[in-house]
């Protein structure tokens, strides 16, 4: 009887799978248009980010490190002075490399390396969100207190609006283009079937990755000022499936 039931369970099982295939079978593909639409809005950044360096050496490990520390403390001071808050600054980098001479011998073949001293870097990012500032503040810490300058990067403090809009703009491309494209062969649009949305990239205060691309201008010449903001390009880009009607 045990056996019964068993075939019997295998049988209900095969009967349950083969009918849901045929079903999977029996539906029919969508006719679609799939194509691509394309925005982007030029933007003035409101705000900039500098990456500003310190880079002290020394041949004892403790003296570079508090010379570091001091022209960082200035650095501090000075962005202070200048109304920068606390939460617009970030150390985001610090390193201490031992550096090395190699000695040779008469044939010029080198016999050893001389510990010689240590170089100390340490990087501070800092948010300038007054643009008026930018100039000054720069020129008054690389003057008295960071000896590199790694970066500037123009920004808006607005992305996350400019980026709907952007993609507001994508997706009424995406479907003009539709419309136009069916027209000609003398068919129509219906509902969209998917939207699928281009992976942005990101953008990180260590400046490696950015989005936000500037398309800088040169200032011109006895204008006075070095600031070039130029634009921030937003881009979005949609792919959209129609179905066809």
């Amino acid at each position: 009887m045990r056996k019964i039931l068993v075939c019997l369970g295998y049988a209900t099982l095969y009967l349950s799978l083969s009918g849901g295939f045929a079903m999977a079978i029996d539906q029919p593909i969508p006719r679609l248009i799939t194509v691509w639409g394309d925005a982007e809005i030029n933007v003035a950044p409101d705000k900039v980010t500098l990456a500003l360096g310190v880079d002290t050496w020394d041949k004892d490990l403790d003296t570079s490190t508090k010379r570091n520390d001091e022209r960082i403390r200035e650095v501090l001071r000075l962005l202070s002075s200048h109304q920068i808050p606390s939460a617009d600054i970030q150390t985001s980098y610090m390193e201490v490399e031992p550096t090395y001479e190699t000695r040779y011998d008469k044939r010029n073949n080198p016999t050893e390396k001389v510990l010689t001293g240590y170089r100390v870097q340490k990087t501070v990012v800092v948010t300038v969100k007054d643009l008026s500032k930018f100039e000054e503040v720069l020129s008054a810490v690389q003057k008295d207190g960071a000896n590199r300058l790694y970066g500037v990067q123009f920004a808006t403090s607005e992305l996350r609006k400019y980026r709907d809009e952007a993609r507001a703009k994508a997706i009424r491309a995406a479907k003009e283009k539709a419309e136009a494209l069916t027209r000609e062969i003398g068919q129509k649009i219906g509902k969209a079937y998917t939207i699928e949305e281009e992976q942005a990239r990101s953008w990180d205060t260590s400046m490696r990755n950015v989005s936000q691309n500037v398309a800088s201008h040169a200032e011109p010449e006895g204008s006075g000022s070095i600031l070039a903001p130029g634009l921030i390009r937003v881009n979005s880009r949609i792919k959209v499936s129609f179905e066809l009607e």
